[in-house]
């Protein structure tokens, strides 16, 4: 690999991606959703 593609390849996996960005609400959704189904039960 060359010096430019590597420092390219390092600040994309740096940067956070949007199925990353979008996976932590999803998740913190669901976490909400199961404590909540345990407070009614």
């Amino acid at each position: 690999m060359s010096a430019p593609a590597i420092v390219r390849h390092a600040a994309i996996a740096r940067r956070p991606s949007p199925s990353v960005r979008h996976e932590a609400p999803s998740r913190a959704g669901a976490a909400l959703t199961i404590d909540d189904g345990g407070a009614n039960a």
